[in-house]
């Protein structure tokens, strides 16, 4: 819920909580000769609908802690829960997730806190901190919308994140364009070429982001919103 509560608020979108899924898992001994001694099987199961889908395994040469369940084999099951009204679909998992990396003599398996796909579908590891469930969350989800990695400012969209309790939970200046641009063109579908106030828009953003930041104890986060809201509304009174 807290994931969802400042996605609502970075977004200034609808984020729907579907039904939850169940992971099930199993261990047996491996029969092949590499990776671990011990095999462990991934499903997640709908008991609503009734189906279960199997979820890919993948373990390092020798590297007994790098091993999980393979993201985009996770990734392939969102898809399936993509509707015609949703933008994307975010799963929140307590796994260890990783993605195999092809290398010079051999593939390489790396565990990954998140990863997104351009078929609207995005996965996230909630076993670390909560400020790094929400910052991997919300940079994710931005890529299923269309946002490439930003290189220019101290942003969320940063493609090398180096701390997960100091790197920025804000956006720059040009992918806040980027957001207000997508909500522009979805008033326009709706409501033809009605005008709307983007100055309104930003510093309503940045007030409910203080709100639910504050609300879950990231303080920090909080007062930079703050502050983000007071330069926002200092540039409307001199506009």
């Amino acid at each position: 819920e807290a994931v969802a509560n400042v996605l609502r608020a970075f977004l200034g979108l609808q984020v729907e909580m579907l039904p939850e899924l169940r992971v099930s898992t199993s261990q047996g001994k491996n029969r092949k000769r590499s990776k671990s001694k011990h095999s462990v099987t991934y499903s997640i199961e709908d008991h609503n609908q009734g189906v279960s889908f199997p979820l890919r395994h993948a373990a390092a040469e020798g590297s007994p802690g790098d091993e999980g369940v393979d993201v985009f084999s996770l990734l392939k099951v969102a898809e399936e829960y993509v509707g015609p009204s949703h933008f994307a679909v975010l799963f929140l998992v307590e796994l260890p997730l990783v993605e195999e990396v092809e290398g010079d003599d051999a593939t390489e398996v790396s565990q990954v806190s998140g990863r997104a796909t351009g078929d609207r579908v995005c996965c996230v590891d909630m076993r670390g901190s909560l400020r790094e469930v929400l910052l991997t969350a919300a940079h994710e989800t931005l890529h299923t919308l269309g946002v490439e990695h930003c290189v220019t400012w101290a942003c969320l969209m940063n493609s090398l994140q180096h701390d997960s309790q100091t790197d920025p939970l804000h956006l720059s200046p040009l992918n806040l364009r980027k957001l207000l641009l997508m909500h522009s063109e979805l008033r326009e579908k709706k409501a033809g070429r009605q005008e709307w106030d983007e100055f309104a828009f930003v510093c309503e953003r940045y007030r409910k982001l203080a709100e639910v930041l504050g609300s879950l104890g990231l303080v920090d986060d909080a007062e930079r919103s703050v502050a983000l809201l007071r330069a926002a509304e200092a540039a409307t009174a001199s506009v």
